[in-house]
């Protein structure tokens, strides 16, 4: 288990410091600012060291405490009827997933389908606590494409929950390999794969803007397209 360091950022929304907990287990992460039009607190940034799987687990719903992100990923791993699928949404409604899915994922091979999760990036949003998760789809033992889970704490519970103005962070959290990730997120330029970018990508005080980091990237993108590949671990 890998704890990450201290962090410094900024994206239009302010951030400060990342943990985890799984089953009484905390993953202490770095403390972290972030700017991002809104401001945000207690901020951390982890990575899963080793990646962390979310398998099918439960075999009931009411298995399914959610009591920490990893647990509501394991939730959304376990789901085998509608129920489950809104009682992991903030809304309690979510999209509709036919039968035919949802026999389609209890017969599959469960030690080679799940989700593994890369890192995580914590903080409180108004007073909520919230966290976007990159994780990997796991499918018959092959890695088959990224994305990210934008989730709150609700009433003791974790639940999926898209936070409207958090795109360019969670594109961010999704698209930087971990510790190209945690270099940006730090306080010291040190890392040569990215000193000339880390320049371009701070804001007041020093912290890590997302919004001059997405455009960063995006200007990688149109003229370096290899090293955009770099940053993103490929």
């Amino acid at each position: 288990m890998k704890l990450t360091k201290k962090l410094i950022v900024s994206v239009s929304i302010f951030l400060t410091a990342v943990s985890i907990e799984i089953h009484a287990v905390t993953f202490d992460g770095t403390p972290v600012d972030v700017s991002v039009t809104t401001r945000l607190s207690d901020s951390t940034f982890h990575i899963y060291e080793p990646p962390y799987k979310a398998m099918w687990t439960y075999r009931e719903m009411s298995e399914a405490k959610n009591l920490t992100p990893e647990e509501l990923l394991t939730s959304i791993a376990s789901e085998s009827n509608q129920e489950w699928v809104d009682y992991n949404n903030a809304k309690g409604k979510s999209h509709t997933v036919s039968k035919k899915q949802f026999e389609f994922r209890r017969n599959r091979s469960h030690e080679k389908n799940y989700f593994e999760l890369a890192h995580k990036f914590k903080f409180s949003l108004n007073g909520v606590e919230t966290v976007i998760v990159k994780y990997w789809f796991i499918d018959d033992g092959k890695k088959n494409g990224s994305t990210t889970l934008q989730a709150q704490k609700i009433d003791g519970k974790w639940v999926s929950s898209p936070v409207v103005g958090l795109d360019k962070l969670s594109l961010v959290i999704d698209k930087l390999d971990s510790n190209i990730l945690a270099s940006f997120f730090s306080s010291i330029d040190k890392d040569p794969l990215i000193s000339d970018l880390y320049v371009k990508t701070r804001g007041d005080r020093n912290i890590l803007n997302i919004d001059k980091l997405y455009d960063t990237l995006i200007s990688v993108l149109k003229t370096d397209k290899n090293r955009l590949k770099v940053l993103m671990g490929d």
